[in-house]
């Protein structure tokens, strides 16, 4: 099976933002060009996520779902604060394809429980930030990898299948966007037999990084963020009106070691 290409854009107050290990959030412009950018050109999928959302107990990005999904048309799964059925609803009409869900069910397992019999499993994923702790050892975190829900990954992976989610996006908060490349030592908690689609997000920053990950059989798709943006930003620039951070889209400095990537290039290496 070919793995998917999705673009994680991750929102607060209404703009794109992108942060190093879920932090020091910087805004980069306006979410629906930067979606429209992605889906002309080829992506698999599309990941929006309110990173502040379970934070401040609130779910507002509705409005934003329903503009993108006017336009694009390839899978949407939308994630932050969904912490009700009648939330999950929500997005799905507003036009989300899959709602993705952490501290809701880290709080609440019974919640993902209602929400597959209530939306089917293959409209619910689970979100998974995990954190080193330890040589090997990794603990599933929640609020934008902010706090420990005190439960190991390989523990929660159990729960999850048995709670029967359609798909996981595993993020690693240490590596998101530093641009050296997924702990794939993470991958060892992964059960082979998972059966069920298993996305990674964090790090990815160069096309080596992709090659790497396409080889191992327990991954099915790649949600990269920094390394999509850095390349789309002159085709936002172009297409928006004074809107997002143009002093620094501009000043040419790229994060760290990140390499920007384009959607045909890493399906090339794919």
């Amino acid at each position: 099976m070919n793995k998917r290409v999705i673009s994680k854009i991750d929102i607060k107050n209404n703009t794109l933002v992108k942060g190093v290990q879920l932090e020091g959030l910087r805004t980069l412009g306006n979410p629906k060009k930067y979606a429209d950018y992605y889906y002309q050109n080829g992506v698999d999928e599309i990941f929006l996520m309110d990173v502040v959302a379970s934070l401040y107990e609130r779910n507002n990005i509705g409005t934003i779902v329903k503009d993108i999904a006017s336009d694009v048309f390839v899978p949407i799964t939308v994630g932050g604060g969904l912490r009700s059925l009648h939330d999950i609803s929500d997005m799905l009409k507003s036009g989300a394809d899959k709602t993705a869900i952490n501290t809701g069910g880290l709080k609440n397992p019974e919640f993902l429980v209602n929400a597959v019999k209530e939306f089917g499993s293959s409209t619910i994923v689970a979100n998974i930030e995990v954190v080193r702790k330890g040589e090997g050892s990794y603990e599933c975190f929640y609020d934008n990898g902010r706090e420990s829900a005190n439960i190991s990954l390989r523990r929660w992976i159990d729960d999850l299948i048995s709670i029967g989610v359609g798909e996981i996006i595993l993020t690693s908060v240490l590596d998101d966007g530093m641009g050296h490349g997924f702990d794939e030592n993470i991958l060892s908690d992964i059960p082979v037999n998972l059966q069920i689609p298993l996305i990674v997000h964090g790090g990815v920053g160069s096309l080596n990084h992709v090659q790497a990950l396409s080889k191992n059989d327990k991954v099915d798709g790649f949600a990269i963020a920094s390394a999509l943006h850095y390349s789309a930003k002159s085709y936002v620039m172009e297409n928006t009106n004074n809107e997002g951070n143009y002093a620094y889209l501009n000043s040419g400095r790229v994060p760290l070691n990140i390499e920007p990537l384009s959607i045909n290039d890493i399906k090339d290496i794919l």
